[in-house]
């Protein structure tokens, strides 16, 4: 199951950042505004935050989302969303093909088009996200 408080600091271990503080200054955030995202009391981070997160760890969005547990629970709900709906033929034709395909080639896919999206769809995505991190605990 993804989730934004563990994924931050996994990569500030990886850039050495050892304190709220030190993410604070590299990123122009409150300390108590990344306190509460990673400790997880902020369970669902604006967009733009994470945006800024990112831009301070020198990693583009489609890296920060880039692990297993996002693309697989994208993966299912995705699949769960568009299995409830009334599809064409040729969108069910598209989903089944896509449902043969492995999904390290559909994540693949995803995280290559993630930053072409508009900040809407992202800030939407990332809210789905939480709510699926949210009702797995």
């Amino acid at each position: 199951m993804f989730n934004v408080a563990e994924r931050i600091r996994e990569l500030c271990e990886k850039k050495n950042i050892g304190s709220v503080y030190e993410l604070a200054k590299i990123t122009g955030i409150t300390q108590s505004t990344l306190q509460n995202i990673t400790s997880g009391k902020n369970k669902n981070p604006r967009t733009d935050t994470i945006e800024r997160i990112c831009s301070g760890l020198g990693v583009t969005l489609a890296e920060f989302f880039s692990t297993n547990d996002f693309a697989t629970d994208l993966h299912a709900l995705a699949m769960k969303r568009a299995e409830d709906r009334n599809l064409t033929d040729m969108q069910k034709a598209a989903l089944e093909r896509l449902k043969e395909m492995p999904i390290d080639e559909q994540q693949s896919r995803f995280l290559r088009n993630l930053n072409r999206i508009s900040p809407s769809d992202r800030e939407t995505i990332l809210k789905i996200i939480n709510a699926l991190a949210a009702s797995q605990e």
